[in-house]
């Protein structure tokens, strides 16, 4: 089963929509394991008729050195489940930041954020107090960063003005500077360009040169998300008022 969609309507949009997918309803027919990202239902805000915007928003948990290689190093996106106590989690967070086909991307981003924003801020402190509030990564020297989802392996380089291409895409890296850490804090394709997809994309965060580490207590943690339309369904009889004759059992 495809991806399915809870609408929002205009005049009930008032906060963040979830960017929690819940299982639909043949999810345990089709033996899919628990966090599994395909076949769910996502929310999504009818803007539009005929057109459901999506906004698909994860993390990814960086801790520990840097590990060895010089090679691209891929982090999987999870996308937290609301239940976040570890020992009573009856929704299990979802593996993986998924775009189906058919979905018009017109927006993905990845966010590093400050290193006060960080959950382990307060016990770890800042690690260079006199180079300002910087993100707690650690990256061999001239490190990129980058979101993309790609099939086979991704641009190992990515221009600093990238575009979303339908059989994988990237944005603007962020470099490590000379103090070894990435001071920059977000980039993002640009809006209002919708690329259709071909096939079904996972994006992922990328880093080049071995990878990212971080000396922070708990590890840091990145921000990816990824913005699409997808066509609503055709307009059933619920979308109209009938004849009271039409009615089954209405003989008036």
């Amino acid at each position: 089963m495809a991806e399915t969609y809870k609408k929002i309507f205009p005049g009930n949009w008032v906060e963040r929509i979830s960017a929690y997918p819940l299982p639909n309803a043949d999810f345990k027919k089709n033996k899919r394991p628990s966090g599994d990202p395909h076949d769910r239902q996502q929310q999504g805000v009818l803007y539009m008729p005929g057109a459901i915007a999506v906004h698909k928003v994860g993390y990814v948990h960086i801790e520990g050195a840097i590990p060895a290689g010089t090679g691209v190093v891929g982090y999987g996106v999870t996308i937290p489940s609301p239940d976040a106590r570890g020992d009573d989690k009856p929704r299990a967070d979802v593996a993986g930041l998924i775009v189906p086909s058919g979905a018009y991307i017109y927006r993905i981003g990845l966010r590093v954020p400050r290193v006060a924003l960080q959950p382990g801020s307060f016990s770890s402190g800042a690690k260079d107090p006199a180079s300002g509030d910087l993100s707690g990564l650690i990256a061999n020297a001239g490190t990129k960063l980058w979101l993309e989802a790609k099939a086979g392996a991704p641009t190992a380089a990515p221009a600093d003005s990238g575009t979303v291409a339908a059989a994988g895409s990237h944005t603007g890296p962020l470099t490590v500077g000379g103090t070894g850490e990435f001071v920059a804090d977000e980039f993002s394709n640009s809006l209002l360009t919708p690329v259709a997809t071909t096939s079904e994309q996972e994006f992922k965060i990328y880093a080049d040169k071995g990878g990212l580490g971080s000396t922070f207590l708990g590890g840091v943690y990145l921000v990816a998300e990824v913005c699409y339309i997808v066509e609503d369904a055709v307009a059933d009889l619920e979308s109209l008022v009938l004849p009271g004759a039409r009615y089954s059992g209405y003989t008036g």
